[in-house]
């Protein structure tokens, strides 16, 4: 739970936290095996404000992250500055210590003070940064730890920014509101105390293995000090002071580790204090208990509360700061100031408007005075951070979460909470007029108590009606857009020679599946994150598509995984690091940008047309960009506006219900085309919503990554071609035993007995055929735009040709699938029954010119042509893929589509990741593509509308059942299992397509 800024120098500021002395429970990265629960943002506008929430049963502990940017719109008045808060109480469900009820349990010992927490806050600079504690602002801390507020200034060598980070004392008035502790002085640091109950206990007495007795504080600035002065209930000082460690790390590589630094701090200071105990003892009480002769047990044997040394290093580039607060009443701050900024002002992919702001400090006065390196900056620093963090930071909260739901509602159709008010409410227990309206009471908040507010809070901040579908909407939405991330690094990429090298660095700013498992970018993943965040955040969905185009080399070449830095390497073994050049991933980028465009899109005269939804008007408008391509390049202005007047025409007789003037329109559009334009168009699919009319934004944005975009298309159309030049085929399967197809994407889903240099991929057969249609589209719009560069607009327009023709082409290798007696579509591949010709060497796997048959497999590769829109609503196929997705025992379930069907003789074996899991990525193309067909009307329309409706409520209904069960989305779901959660969780990556998809959104006419 943390900050990663966007600026130079990347500045990471993080919380980690522990109860006790145990390393093993310390908490900093996201980690499923921790066994934490309810994790995620659960609100997050994706820019610059979020509310992260965790639940820790392990340390007793609930915690609620809040962070706020000043991300204002102007860059004028945007002052860079950002604050972060983190709270929490006991965990829910867990009695907390001080709370058992025992004989033993010390009778002087009041409230939490059972329950220290150590909060460690973890910032460090990356590149050439160095972070130092400002002595002058600081006043003394070495040592014995700093009695006030801690301020850390941020530097780069090389003149780039640099700001302070704020970390405010708050030990002392969290222990006086949970137990009255007053402030008090402990006795020389060379004594020890401890109070352990009613019995009179000794310190090696083997009970002290249980929880239930108090717990044994020590301080470790003097490593034979211990200080538990419970009996005086006066708050030694050391629980008054922060404590700060500055490091230096040698290879700034290693900087993202910093759990494994904690954890050996945590380690070896407890054990230091464990051995001084143990010593103070004496020899008796060593031979009398197996505890202390085994040091390891140290976390059996008492409750260690380590203070880190209060030491540093010169040129540090992390420091730790650490809080010991009660855990029922927990909170660490912290605030970025900045001081100044370089003139590089924007990096390359727009993230200024991320974390930490992109202009000039408005209030340059403040800035000025923050820069002095001196006592005389502390008034204006103190002032600056409680501006920040005061009373209102919580109420600013409050608003911008409002802010957040009412996108949300916007958007994705969700009815607002009844218990949203008071979820949103801050901490000084606002009370409501009763019309929605929040309103202070100020009072009544003094008379609450901090306690009451801090441990509330939490809970308030979080999704409010855990068991709606509005508060799954927001955690779903919130959380992929607070998964976009900067990565930065050097990948493994496989050259000509066979040799894996280091990639030249790259900065990719891409959404993130599950960040506790898989902290990189996947670019067929990326295309579904973008289907959803282009609604809601269409700039920022811009922002991440640039980034990945970006990485295209001069090929066109995307890596399919971006394994960039060390960290993410962490994650992947290192055989599935080394990214190959001919190995691609379906083209779901292009899902994105036709969406996202369609967001920033002003929206045209035929834009607006295509509201009304019905078949004539769907079928004259792809007609239209079709012919308007084709005339654009042969630069027959007549045609042009002869084909614009006529689909005018068309739409009004439509919307007139005119059939026959419609007819007539009809009629002269066709023959206002060359014969070739007419034929192709004629076989072409439905398309998807004309790219003319665009934003000035828009049009800025298809312009500048037009060729990018087009380099990209041609490397996957010329890299992934099937054997002589028919079809295509994933690349990067070894001839060999028919096993995995990682490309694809659909990994296990099954395929030929054998991979072949002969086999061709009907999805990707179909990709190729979709993405040709869009580049067709996407090039006549832009040879359309007068605010095109002449050269662009006329190499557009040259292009559109050319992907028309790739269109047809592809089709027509569509077709070549169909299996008329299966009623589906096939891969071309190695049958089961010629396996064994393999296996003896009669068949040669590497040959290209095999004979190879239909090997069908009713799944979701069975059908990928209808989920692309390929298919054709008056088309006479169309009633017999509709077969399996109406039957039970087929593909569909009561939790959506099965990637396999159940009639499958591999239904549900081997490794069944594809092989009959429900998969919401997958669905939600389904869901789409036969609204689509339903609204075109013809014979089958009730059909798809009736499917469509049945998945989107068999999907959003497993998804919010299991996320009222366990707090989480999951990475696919097993219908045959009652729609239980499958793989990995949290994934929040495309399962949060299920916002998109919500009964609800269908009836405000919200779905696409």
């Amino acid at each position: 739970m943390g900050i990663k800024t966007a600026d130079i120098p990347a500045v990471e500021v993080s919380v980690a936290w522990v109860q006790g002395g145990s390393e093993r429970y310390l908490r900093h990265q996201a980690k499923n095996e921790d066994g934490t629960s309810n994790w995620g943002w659960g609100r997050h506008d994706g820019r610059g404000f979020g509310v992260s929430n965790i639940t820790d049963r392990h340390n007793n502990f609930a915690g609620t992250m809040a962070y706020m940017a000043d991300n204002a719109e102007d860059a004028a008045t945007r002052s860079g500055a950002w604050t972060m808060a983190f709270e929490g109480s006991c965990a829910p469900g867990k009695v907390a210590a001080h709370k058992l009820k025992s004989r033993t349990a010390p009778a002087n010992m009041a409230g939490d003070m059972a329950s220290p927490l150590s909060i460690f806050l973890a910032v460090t600079a990356r590149g050439k940064g160095t972070i130092e504690v400002d002595d002058a602002l600081t006043g003394p801390w070495r040592g014995t730890g700093a009695g006030g507020d801690v301020y850390l200034r941020v530097k780069q060598h090389d003149g780039m920014a640099e700001g302070l980070i704020v970390v405010p004392s708050m030990a002392k008035s969290l222990w006086n509101a949970v137990a009255g502790m007053r402030p008090g002085s402990s006795p020389d640091n060379s004594t020890w105390a401890a109070d352990l109950g009613t019995r009179g206990a000794s310190p090696a007495d083997p009970l002290l293995k249980s929880h239930r007795y108090a717990p044994l504080w020590s301080t470790l600035s003097n490593r034979d000090s211990f200080i538990a002065e419970t009996n005086k209930r006066a708050l030694p000082a050391w629980a008054q002071r922060l404590h700060v460690k500055a490091l230096h790390l040698t290879s700034s590589s290693e900087l993202w580790r910093i759990q494994d630094q904690l954890r050996e701090e945590v380690r070896s200071s407890s054990r230091r204090a464990l051995y001084s105990f143990r010593d103070a003892a004496g020899p008796e009480e060593d031979e009398r208990s197996s505890v202390w002769r085994d040091p390891g047990s140290y976390s059996r044997a008492t409750r260690i509360v380590p203070v880190l040394n209060s030491t540093a290093r010169p040129s540090a580039n992390m420091v730790l700061v650490q809080a010991v607060v009660p855990a029922c009443n927990a909170a660490l701050h912290a605030a970025w100031l900045p001081v100044k900024r370089s003139s590089r002002d924007k990096g390359q992919d727009g993230e200024q408007d991320g974390q930490a702001g992109g202009a000039e400090p408005a209030h340059a006065a403040i800035a000025a005075a923050l820069a002095k390196e001196s006592a005389s900056a502390l008034p204006t620093a103190q002032a600056a951070s409680r501006a920040l963090l005061g009373p209102s930071f919580w109420r600013r909260v409050a608003s911008r979460a409002r802010g957040v739901d009412e996108r949300v509602r916007q958007v994705f159709g969700t009815a607002p909470d009844d218990d949203v008010a008071q979820a949103l409410r801050s901490n000084r227990n606002n009370s409501s007029n009763g019309e929605g309206e929040v309103q202070e009471d100020d009072a009544e908040s003094e008379q609450a108590g901090p306690r009451r507010r801090r441990a509330t809070r939490g809970r308030r901040l979080r999704s409010s009606a855990d068991g709606s579908k509005a508060a799954m909407v927001r955690y779903a939405v919130g959380n992929l857009a607070g998964s976009v991330t900067l990565y930065t690094g050097r990948q493994y990429v496989r050259g000509e020679d066979g040799e894996a090298k280091r990639s030249d660095p790259m900065r990719l700013l891409t959404g993130c599946p599950s960040r506790s498992l898989f902290p990189r970018g996947f670019f067929w993943d990326e295309g579904f994150h973008q289907l959803l965040l282009a609604r809601y955040d269409p700039r920022r969905s811009a922002d991440v598509l640039s980034s990945w185009f970006r990485t295209a080399d001069e090929t066109g070449w995307i890596a399919r995984e971006q394994i960039l830095g060390p960290e993410a390497e962490s994650r992947v073994p290192h055989q599935f690091r080394v990214q190959r050049r001919d190995v691609a991933n379906p083209p779901t980028p292009l899902l994105a940008i036709q969406e996202m465009l369609q967001r920033l899109g002003k929206g045209s005269e035929v834009a607006r047309w295509e509201a009304f939804r019905g078949r004539e008007a769907r079928r004259w408008q792809a007609e239209f960009e079709f012919v308007q391509a084709v005339a654009y390049a042969s630069g027959d202005a007549e045609t042009i506006g002869a084909a614009e007047a006529t689909l005018k025409a068309a739409l009004v007789a439509i919307a007139n219900e005119d059939g026959a003037a419609a007819e007539a329109a009809e009629a002269e559009l066709v023959v206002g085309a060359d014969g070739e334009a007419a034929a192709v168009g004629a076989a072409k699919p439905v398309g998807e919503s004309a790219l003319d009319g665009l934003s000035a934004e828009a049009q800025q944005w298809v312009v500048a990554h037009y060729e990018p975009i087009t380099r990209y298309y041609r490397w996957l159309r010329e890299s992934q071609r099937g054997p002589n030049g028919r079809g295509f085929q994933w690349k990067g399967d070894k001839p060999g035993d028919g096993g995995h197809t990682f490309a694809s994407g659909l990994d296990d889903y099954p395929r030929g007995s054998w991979h072949t240099a002969s086999d061709r991929h009907v999805d990707l057969t179909a990709w190729v055929a979709w993405a040709a249609g869009l580049m067709r589209r996407m090039a006549g719009a832009i040879g359309r735009l007068e605010s095109a560069p002449k050269t662009v607009a006329a190499a557009a327009a040259k292009d559109a040709l050319e992907f028309a023709h790739d269109e047809a082409a592809a089709l027509a290798a569509v077709d070549d699938h169909w299996n008329e007696e299966e009623g589906v579509f096939c891969d071309i591949a190695l049958p089961q029954s010629q396996r064994r010709e393999v296996e003896k060497g009669r068949i040669d796997p590497a040959d290209d010119s095999l004979p190879l048959g239909h090997v069908c497999h009713e799944g979701y590769v069975s059908v990928f042509p209808l989920l692309l829109g390929l298919v054709r609503s008056d088309s006479p196929r169309l009633p017999r893929l509709l077969a399996p997705l109406l039957d039970g025992k087929r593909m569909l379930s009561p939790s959506g589509l099965r990637s396999l069907s159940k009639s499958s003789p591999l239904f549900m074996t081997g490794e069944n990741y594809w092989r009959g899991k429900v998969w919401a990525n997958i669905n939600f193309l389904a869901v789409k593509a036969l609204d689509e067909l339903a609204a075109q009307g013809g014979p089958s329309a009730d059909d798809c509308a009736a499917v469509a409706r049945r998945i989107r409520h068999g999907m959003s209904l497993a998804v919010h059942r299991e996320w009222e069960r366990t707090s989480t989305l999951w990475e696919n779901y097993d219908a045959e299992a009652g729609g239980r959660g499958a793989g990995t969780h949290p994934f929040t990556g495309w399962t949060a397509l299920v916002a998109a998809m919500m009964p609800e959104q269908r009836s405000e006419g919200r779905t696409e």
